[in-house]
C-alpha cells in the first residue's frame, strides 16, 4: 500500500512538472510554414512555435485564445472573415505588430504586351482609350483585397469589361491574353521569368523590383497595398505578455525582408479597423459578403 502511494505521488509530481511545458506549448506564435517571412521571424524567436500548413490554420489557432498570435497576411485574414459579424471583425482581431507589405502588380503575357504595344501603366491607359474592346482585364475573384484593388483600378481607368477568374488560374489566364493582379512579390518575380510582362505596381512610389516602371501613384490610379504581413491576435489576449514576440518581430531588418521582396511597414501606416471596414463596405455593396 505504501509503495502504491509513493508511485501515485511520484506520478502526480511528474504531471505537475510536465504541466507548465504543456501550457507553454499552447501559447506563443503560430507560423505559416510555407512563407519565408515566417521562417525569418522563427529564426529570431526563442519561444515555442506552432507551425501550420496554411495561413488559415495559423489564424484559426489563435482566435479566441488569450496567449497566442499568428503571423498571416492581411489577405488571408480577410479571406477567413466570412461568417463573422461586423462587430466581431472590429473587436475580436487586432494587430500586435505589422511587419512588412508586398505591393500589388499588374501582369500580362509578353505576347499580349507586344501585340498591343503596352509596356507600363501609361501605355495601358492609352490603349484602353483607343481600343477599349480589344483587351481583357481579369480580376481574381476570391473575396480578397486583390479583387477589391482590381475593381478600384478598373474604375479609375474607366474600363468595366472585366472578367472573373479563380486565383489559382491566374497563370493559365495570362496565356489567354488577360491581365491579372498579383499580390505576392515573389510570384511576380517568378512570372516575370516565365515570359510575362509586369506593367507596374499599384503603389504610391516605384518598387525596388521594377524601378523603371511608372507606378499607380504617378499615373493618377489608386495606390493599394497588397499582402500586409502582420502578427494578429484576438481581443482576449494580453499583448503585454508577448514581449519576446514583439522584440523578435522588431529585430527583422529591412535587408532581411528585402531578400524576400518585402518592404518595411511602419505601424502608423496600417490601421486594421479602417482596412477591414472599407473592404466590408465594398463586399456588402457587391452582395458578396454574407454574415
Amino acid at each position: 500500500m505504501m509503495k502504491t502511494r509513493k508511485l501515485m505521488a511520484l506520478f502526480l509530481l511528474v504531471i505537475l512538472l510536465i504541466l507548465p511545458g504543456a501550457v507553454s506549448a499552447e501559447s506563443g506564435i503560430s507560423l505559416y510554414a510555407g512563407d519565408e517571412v515566417s521562417v525569418m521571424l522563427g529564426n529570431h524567436l526563442s519561444t515555442i512555435q506552432q507551425v501550420k500548413e496554411t495561413e488559415t490554420e495559423a489564424l484559426d489557432a489563435v482566435i479566441g485564445k488569450p496567449d497566442a498570435a499568428a503571423l498571416v497576411t492581411q489577405q488571408a485574414l480577410i479571406q477567413g472573415l466570412e461568417g463573422y459579424t461586423d462587430s466581431d471583425v472590429r473587436t475580436d482581431i487586432q494587430v500586435l505588430v505589422p511587419l512588412c507589405r508586398n505591393d500589388l502588380y499588374l501582369v500580362c503575357s509578353q505576347e499580349t504586351a507586344d501585340t498591343f504595344g503596352i509596356k507600363d501603366f501609361p501605355s495601358l491607359i492609352k490603349c484602353l482609350q483607343e481600343q477599349p474592346f480589344e483587351l481583357t482585364l481579369m480580376r481574381c475573384f476570391e473575396a480578397s483585397v486583390t479583387d477589391y484593388a482590381a475593381v478600384r483600378l478598373f474604375d479609375a481607368m474607366d474600363f468595366n469589361a472585366d472578367t472573373f477568374a479563380d486565383a489559382a488560374d491566374c497563370e493559365d489566364n495570362l496565356d489567354q491574353g488577360a491581365y491579372v493582379l498579383v499580390a505576392d512579390a515573389e510570384q511576380v518575380m517568378r512570372l516575370a521569368g516565365k515570359d510575362a510582362a509586369v506593367i507596374g505596381a499599384l503603389s504610391e512610389n516605384r518598387t525596388a523590383e521594377f524601378p523603371q516602371l511608372p507606378c499607380a501613384g504617378e499615373c493618377g490610379l489608386p495606390a493599394c497595398m497588397g499582402c500586409v504581413w502582420a502578427l494578429y491576435y484576438s481581443a482576449d489576449m494580453d499583448p503585454a505578455g508577448m514581449g519576446d514576440l514583439i522584440s523578435a518581430a522588431e529585430a527583422l531588418t529591412a535587408e532581411e525582408l528585402g531578400e524576400v521582396h518585402c518592404s518595411l511597414l511602419a505601424e502608423d501606416e496600417y490601421v486594421l479597423e479602417d482596412v477591414l471596414q472599407e473592404y466590408i463596405d465594398y463586399m456588402t455593396a457587391e452582395g458578396l459578403f454574407f454574415y
